[in-house]
């Protein structure tokens, strides 16, 4: 009986954890949304190992990247990054290639 309780009760808790990365979704619009945003592309970066980047995001879906890299494809690797995120729809890619 206590096994039937437990499976019962995880399959009813398991629909609560998913969609943990989808609150950007979710978020108000304006100024707080833009920061979800902009944490959601610096993950991302984060993730291709480019650090130092700057983005900014405003609310008309528009992120400005900017910053150096050492190569063309770390550069279109920013830029895809960003185009990922949900609420990206154009990105202004102002990277340079030392």
């Amino acid at each position: 009986m206590k096994k039937y309780l437990l499976l019962i009760l995880m399959i009813l808790v398991m629909p609560l954890s998913v969609g943990c990365n989808s609150w950007g979704k979710v978020a108000p619009k304006g100024t707080v949304r833009n920061a979800i945003v902009e944490a959601d592309v610096k993950k991302n970066l984060i993730g291709d190992g480019l650090t130092g980047l700057g983005v900014e995001v405003y609310e008309d879906g528009t992120a400005y990247l900017d910053g150096q890299v050492v190569s063309r494809a770390d550069r279109r690797k920013a830029r895809n990054d960003a185009l990922k995120v949900w609420g990206v729809r154009r990105v202004v890619n102002n990277i340079t290639v030392k």
